[in-house]
């Protein structure tokens, strides 16, 4: 019995000491949210290791190339809605000629890519590619192989790969609108 107090106090260290975990909670948009969307040139990973601060504002700010607003809408409500029944929510990008829709499934245990649709052009993933396990803590891993084949059948292919993935960091993140 006199073993279990110290085992106690380090565990309860443990725990005072935990790093963050990402949950579908965390990655769960509010339905009507509009997001403004920045299109930029690649950035490198950031640094690996816990409690790193990454400063890319002025970074960003003098390589976006395209802006636009997307809105995050139930899927059921777009025109392709059926054919991404998975999805938990669906984002629409409106500044085109032609919306262009993009779909996503979040989980306890996943945040899954499952397609797209743009102006006639689309892929629809039943497998959808896994962007990020969950719940993800520093250390987390997955690999996960994807498929998906063109959305109209126009013969453009099929698509197919494999996403190798790790969290190996957590921080802060500063953009040009905040940390």
């Amino acid at each position: 019995m006199k073993y279990w107090l110290p085992v106690l106090a380090l565990l309860t260290c443990i725990s005072l000491a935990a790093q963050p975990v990402l949950t579908a909670a965390d990655l769960t948009p509010v339905f009507g949210t509009s997001i403004r969307y920045d299109s930029i040139g690649y950035i490198g990973p950031g640094p690996v290791g816990a409690n790193f601060t990454i400063d890319i504002a002025n970074i960003v700010s003098v390589t976006i190339q395209d802006t636009s607003t997307v809105q995050v809408v139930v899927p059921s409500t777009t025109p392709y809605g059926t054919t991404f029944s998975a999805a938990t929510y669906a984002l629409v990008n409106n500044s085109y000629s032609d919306a262009a829709y993009s779909y996503t499934s979040v989980d306890p245990v996943s945040l899954q890519d499952l397609g797209s649709e743009f102006s006639g052009s689309g892929v629809f993933r039943s497998n959808g590619i896994l962007n990020i396990q969950l719940p993800c803590t520093m250390g987390t891993s997955w690999t996960d192989t994807f498929n998906g084949s063109d959305l109209y059948a126009s013969g453009a292919g099929e698509e197919n790969g494999t996403l190798i993935g790790q969290c190996n960091g957590y921080g802060t993140l500063i953009l040009p609108f905040g940390p």
